[in-house]
């Protein structure tokens, strides 16, 4: 569906958008599963570099840094695209490392 407007409208958007809702849900520890490279990346910065006018989604970024459950965020991971329900499953049942 549609990203936030003034945002563009592109899937790289919305797997940034994506990764920084969970920080305005989260209330508790969680993990973040993305396909996309570029938001794996950016949310892994520290965060001066997160918050760069370089960067194309530093904005949305920021929007997640305000949140109180970005605190809770564990780990980001890079997943293939396209993956079936047992996949899935198997990710989600695999131990995963505090991020550093």
């Amino acid at each position: 569906g549609p990203v936030w407007e003034g945002s563009c409208q592109t899937a790289q958007a919305a797997e940034h958008i994506g990764a920084v809702i969970t920080a305005t849900l989260a209330q508790a520890r969680y993990h973040v599963y993305s396909d996309s490279l570029s938001a794996i990346a950016h949310g892994t910065l520290q965060r001066s570099d997160m918050l760069s006018a370089n960067r194309m989604y530093a904005g949305v970024w920021k929007t997640a840094l305000s949140c109180p459950g970005f605190v809770h965020m564990q780990t980001m991971h890079h997943v293939k695209a396209h993956r079936t329900a047992a996949d899935k499953e198997r990710m989600t049942l695999s131990s995963c490392s505090r991020r550093t």
